[in-house]
């Protein structure tokens, strides 16, 4: 991804959005919240997921721009208990996802919406000139030793957009959707 510009990463956002917001209006609403999608978790709960990253990658992005490393409290927007600290990347994202629990499919969207828009605005004042770069130049991406910053910010939206449409239209039963 390290010879897209700026603007061509935007586009494909939007595009890959649209594709995205599509695949989810064609699930009945009465399935919406039914689990199994991914797991027990339901489409809602993936929306839920969506939007946690999204708010991630915006977080990310505004760290680097400040030029200094968010704790991981900052990151998520929530204190991270040592214990859920430690868990494995499974584990944690079921738990950061569970932190929605009781919150309707509508809700969820409207979270997932804001994700949306604080992800794309938070990009679009990142340097071009970084995105190239190894994503652990970035005090805050230290860990991310594979991948550039292109990766990681894709990763938050577009590439997460396409990994769950994929559960979805695999999801059993899922062949029943509005025409």
């Amino acid at each position: 991804m390290t010879d897209m510009t700026k603007q061509a990463f935007i586009d494909r956002l939007r595009i890959e959005r649209i594709k995205w917001l599509a695949l989810l209006e064609q699930v009945p609403p009465e399935r919406r919240e039914e689990p199994g999608v991914v797991g027990q978790w339901s489409v809602r709960d993936l929306v839920v997921h969506v939007a946690v990253w999204e708010n991630w990658g915006a977080n990310v992005a505004h760290s680097i721009t400040e030029g200094r490393a968010w704790s991981n409290d900052e990151l998520f927007g929530v204190t991270i208990p040592p214990e859920v600290a430690a868990l494995d990347f499974d584990s944690f994202n079921v738990w950061l996802t569970s932190r929605s629990d009781g919150r309707s499919y509508a809700q969820a969207t409207t979270d997932e919406r804001a994700a949306y828009w604080r992800f794309a605005e938070a990009f679009e004042k990142l340097n071009e000139a970084d995105l190239p770069k190894p994503a652990s130049t970035f005090p805050v991406l230290a860990a991310f030793v594979d991948d550039t910053l292109w990766d990681v910010m894709a990763n938050q939206v577009f590439g997460h957009y396409n990994e769950h449409a994929e559960n979805v239209r695999a999801w059993p039963g899922n062949h029943k959707t509005r025409t």
